[in-house]
């Protein structure tokens, strides 16, 4: 167990130890700030306050518009029908947003789910749309049904709860990062113990069969201990900062 006790305590307190899990920590905390950025832009709440200033915009135009169409004609009429169907949508994105204030997902559901319908009806018209287009809208308006049925809180994308977070973190960034990390730490472990070539650990009054299998054990104590810490600081930050989420969305 001294045996132990020393390689830990040398690699803990190595310069390499000190520098990368800082470092892999600061570009984690990065990358949840690049998310939270993003996520606010791509938020369905921003998406529906954007679509809502459209909306406004495009019904002042066409209430100009119709100025100077003669009253009764055919581009009258048309300009009369978009602007009562665009004062439809209005309405239900103001709903949308207040039911986003209120956190009714049962209603901003709703509202998504119709709004994925029209504009799947209406890409689905146009000739030039292409299959993966199709593909995707269909896909969309079959989450939004999903949701409406099953409705959870919403989670933005990129992630940036602590649970989602931590999850995409693992599976897209953290492997490689920490995989490389922990290589350069224990390397310099394993390593440190020779001298002019010479195994200076071979001096210690152990076994080569017991130094294996402790070296080995340290090994995996060092890659663990830096993987959960790792993980359990980025979880209590993401979840300190933007709560801590749900496990399916």
């Amino acid at each position: 167990m001294a045996y132990i006790q020393f390689q830990l305590k040398k690699a803990f307190k190595n310069n390499i130890f000190l520098i990368t899990v800082p470092l892999l920590l600061i570009i984690s905390f990065i990358v949840l700030g690049l998310n939270a950025t993003t996520s606010r832009s791509m938020s369905l709440e921003n998406q529906a306050k954007g679509n809502l200033a459209m909306q406004n915009n495009a019904i002042s135009q066409m209430e100009h518009s119709l100025k100077h169409y003669k009253k009764n004609g055919e581009a009258y009429n048309l300009t009369k029908q978009s602007i009562s169907d665009t004062k439809k949508q209005r309405k239900d994105s103001q709903n949308l947003l207040n039911a986003f204030k209120q956190q009714n997902w049962q209603e901003v559901y709703h509202y998504q789910l119709k709004a994925a319908n029209l504009a799947k009806n209406i890409q689905l018209k146009n000739h030039n749309v292409s299959n993966d287009e199709k593909n995707a809208l269909t896909k969309n308006v079959k989450f939004f049904e999903y949701l409406t049925k099953h409705p959870l809180p919403y989670e933005d994308t990129p992630p940036v709860t602590g649970i989602q977070f931590l999850l995409d973190l693992n599976q897209l960034y953290l492997p490689f990062l920490f995989i490389l990390v922990v290589t350069f730490i224990l390397t310099q472990l394993y390593t440190s113990k020779y001298k002019n070539k010479a195994d200076i650990s071979s001096l210690l009054p152990i076994t080569n069969n017991h130094r294996y299998v402790f070296d080995n054990l340290i090994g995996i104590i060092i890659a663990g201990g830096i993987f959960y810490l790792l993980n359990i600081l980025i979880f209590i930050v993401a979840t300190l900062i933007f709560k801590t989420g749900k496990l399916v969305i």
